[in-house]
């Protein structure tokens, strides 16, 4: 009985630890950018943009790639994202769901746009083609 006790408080220490840790790293996410499941066999993955220049790629299903994959971005690629970030005005975009398009989100400065590729332009295009430009360079 006393092994089962101490295992529990164990694995309660443990996972206060890795959650405090999740947490952390949450915090200095500059992009978060995720593409989501379709009918078929769309690749599903998360990428996270630190502000250290850090890209996180997490292939999560039909992505091509076995694990995380983690690349430092040069300051030249962080700048052009930036600023075509800043010209995106993610107030003036609609969503509307349609059956079977892998949905894509994008979080940056605590704003959220959900959308589909094929139905966007602007501004809104042009960062998505810099993000998938950037996965396809860590392959």
């Amino acid at each position: 009985m006393k092994q089962i006790m101490i295992i529990f408080i164990l694995s309660m220490l443990s996972c206060k630890t890795t959650e405090s840790a999740m947490q952390e790293s949450k915090s200095d996410v500059l992009v978060y950018y995720s593409k989501g499941r379709c009918l078929g066999k769309c690749p599903v993955y998360e990428v996270f943009i630190h502000t250290d220049g850090t890209l996180i790629y997490n292939p999560i299903a039909n992505a091509g790639k076995n694990g995380k994959v983690q690349t430092t971005l040069t300051s030249a690629q962080i700048e052009v994202l930036m600023k075509a970030l800043s010209r995106v005005n993610f107030e003036t975009i609609e969503f509307k769901r349609i059956r079977d398009l892998p949905i894509t989100r994008l979080k940056y400065e605590s704003k959220e746009v959900k959308y589909y590729v094929s139905k966007v332009n602007g501004d809104l295009k042009e960062v998505n083609v810099i993000i998938e430009n950037l996965i396809k360079s860590i392959s």
